[in-house]
């Protein structure tokens, strides 16, 4: 891709401000103490987010996945017909049939009032139309997708936490040691800029859940007519994984 230095603006400004003072930072403390802080963990929370979200729906479809499915979906039988019976519309409103056969609306099955509004509520927002799907048929894949991404990104945060800081133990011997201090530099230096580059993707990509808003127009149409900036806006799976997740609010 070609950058073109005309177009250049304060988006691309302030990336290389933030690559600059990442740059300086790293050669300032060299690899070991680039290993930590708030822009690191930060990172570290995003990679495992990122690595969940692209690990839920493979593991899911195995058979392991499959069994969990069945699992929840036995479990919840016990939440009553309100749950398990399939929901027709009329006119807008869910109704259900008990088990005389007689149609009733869907918030008058539930088993208090309170429960009533939310299943009403929810009912149109998860279910076709045309009806004829349960609300756990709704409910369950959308529970246990959360649930296994969850816990996968617990796993993931871990994992990358105790690599990370076996990283760091053992680049802390590079302070004690003069002959490899100029490594310690450098990797400094690469680590602290990779971080840099990975908190401009963080911000460009918490801005585009707010991308269809009004006053985000004047903002976008500046950052994508930029000279490189642009790239990080497009090119940014931290963006896309924010919207897939939150959705572009405003749309």
């Amino acid at each position: 891709m070609l950058y073109s230095v005309s177009a250049f603006n304060f988006a691309d400004g302030a990336v290389l401000l933030v690559l600059a003072i990442a740059f300086i930072r790293g050669l300032r403390k060299g690899l070991s103490d680039s290993l930590s802080g708030f822009v690191f963990n930060l990172l570290l929370l995003v990679s495992a987010l990122y690595l969940a979200s692209v690990c839920t729906n493979p593991l899911l479809d195995t058979p392991t996945g499959q069994k969990l499915y069945e699992a929840v979906y036995g479990w919840s039988e016990s939440w009553g017909t309100e749950f398990t019976s399939p929901v027709f519309f009329n006119n807008g409103t869910p109704f259900i049939y008990n088990e005389a056969g007689e149609s009733i609306e869907l918030r008058a099955a539930a088993s208090n009032s309170i429960l009533g509004m939310i299943l009403g509520f929810l009912a149109p927002k998860l279910l076709p139309a045309e009806g004829g799907a349960s609300l756990a048929d709704a409910i369950v894949p959308n529970f246990v997708a959360i649930v296994f991404a969850l816990g996968l990104f617990i796993v993931f945060f871990i994992i990358l936490k105790i690599i990370f800081k076996i990283i760091e133990k053992l680049a802390e011997k590079f302070e004690d040691a003069p002959k490899l201090k100029w490594l310690d530099k450098l990797l400094g230096v690469i680590v602290s800029v990779i971080l840099g580059y990975a908190f401009a993707l963080f911000v460009f990509g918490f801005l585009g859940i707010f991308e269809n808003f009004s006053f985000m127009a004047s903002a976008v149409s500046y950052i994508e007519n930029s000279a490189f900036a642009s790239a990080i806006w497009t090119n940014n799976p931290i963006r896309l994984l924010f919207i897939n997740m939150f959705g572009a609010l405003g749309a």
